[in-house]
Parts: structure tokens; sequence; C-alpha cells
């Protein structure tokens, strides 16, 4: 799947064909990086091990969804929703998290630092 095939994927909401087809080619490494993935409704979508780097997920409800380990330097994540999602060992560096809800999501060995 390409790059632009995953980010239509991913805008049109379909994440339990994702998911399924994710499960499928675990072995593939996602590149989102500087995709514009704004205001999409991502809840419970797997992105494990992805490179978001500099990706756009403002407004982004990102419920429930899998980030452990996934890279997100300066990703724009204003206003996103990641009530319950797991972003353990995810890198954060540098990224907004300016109004973004985090409430009981997993940070466990994060790594953050301001931008």
């Amino acid at each position: 799947m390409t790059k632009s095939e995953m980010v239509a994927m991913l805008r049109a909401g379909q994440i339990e064909e994702w998911n399924t087809w994710r499960n499928e080619n675990w072995d593939i490494s996602i590149n989102l990086d500087d995709a514009d993935l704004s205001g999409a409704s991502l809840s419970g979508v797997n992105l494990f091990r992805a490179s978001l780097c500099r990706t756009d997920l403002s407004g982004a409800d990102c419920s429930y969804a899998n980030f452990s380990e996934a890279d997100l330097p300066r990703a724009n994540l204003r206003g996103a929703n990641f009530y319950f999602a797991n972003l353990g060992m995810a890198s954060l560096y540098q990224a907004d998290f300016s109004e973004a809800n985090f409430s009981w999501a997993i940070i466990y060995k994060a790594g953050i630092a301001p931008g």
C-alpha cells in the first residue's frame, strides 16, 4: 500500500479495514511523515511503531488508538483527543500538545521534551 493510499484510508475513517491490513502486514514499516490527518476519526487505530514525523493530527480523534513506539517528533497534536490511547515508548519530541486531551492515556516511557 502506498503512503497516499494509507492516508486516504485513515482519512476516510476505515479503521477496521486498516487494522485488519495492519495485522496481516505487521512487518511492513508505516511511514506517514508529513501526512495531513487533521480532524480524522482514528479511534482504535493501530499505528504501532509508525513514523509520523511532522504529521498533522490536530483535532483528530485518536481515542483508544495504539501509538506505542511510534515516532511523532514535531507532530501537530493541537486539540487532538488521545483518551485511553497508548503512547507508551513513543517519541513525542517537540510535538505541539496544546489543548490535546490525554485523559487516561498511557505515556509510559514516552520521549517528551518542549519544542
